[in-house]
């Protein structure tokens, strides 16, 4: 058995964005990123048994992403509604014989959205978010292991609470997951099982 030690990893990263605020209208910002990872230190997909212990072997590889992030956020609207939206776009790449082609294990766009409302000690706030499809191996099963879909999903959750009291300060709070009851999962063997309803109070004494 020859196992060697990965190269070290040359990681670059740029960011570049604007902004524009505005007061009674809001907020909107865009920045364009850049990441490129030479010799990156990745999963290999393979296994060794060292001292009776299962090890999982790591490679390098080049990879690279590519992608622009666009957040909207608006005042206040008549007091007491703040909708905001964010979008991210992504192009991401990685070496397979010799030439860059599309990473998979990565999506390619994530989006998100939803209004945070308030009406005397009452708030509520409804968020929704969208991941395409990506895979991985990472989990699971087979020797190579097979890639398994992830992601491609939309996902809704409420919540609304009420506040009273000064010292301490108290909240309770209704708060509703994956509302549209959908089954996905965001790593392999770990999935989100579906709807689920908390119940509680928070309390602040400072």
């Amino acid at each position: 058995m020859n196992l060697n030690q990965p190269k070290t990893e040359r990681r670059t990263k740029l960011d570049l964005g604007v902004q524009a605020d505005r007061v009674g209208v809001g907020r909107l910002s865009l920045v364009g990123f850049l990441t490129d990872r030479k010799d990156a230190i990745v999963l290999s997909g393979r296994t060794e048994t060292l001292e009776g212990r299962i090890m999982e072997l790591y490679l390098n590889r080049d990879q690279d992403q590519l992608g622009i992030e666009i957040d909207a956020r608006s005042s206040p609207l008549g007091g007491n509604v703040q909708p905001f939206l964010n979008f991210l776009a992504m192009r991401s790449r990685a070496e397979a014989v010799g030439k860059m082609v599309r990473n998979l294990e990565m999506p390619r766009f994530i989006t998100s959205g939803g209004f945070y409302a308030t009406r005397g000690q009452l708030d509520f706030t409804l968020l929704w978010k969208f991941v395409s499809s990506y895979q991985s191996t990472r989990f699971a099963a087979g020797s190579p292991p097979v890639p398994q879909p992830l992601g491609d999903y939309h996902n809704f959750n409420a919540t609304v609470g009420w506040t009273f009291g000064v010292k301490p300060l108290n909240r309770v709070y209704l708060e509703a997951a994956n509302l549209a009851d959908r089954k996905f999962s965001t790593v392999v063997g770990y999935p989100d099982y579906g709807r689920r309803i908390t119940v509680g109070w928070r309390s602040s004494f400072k």
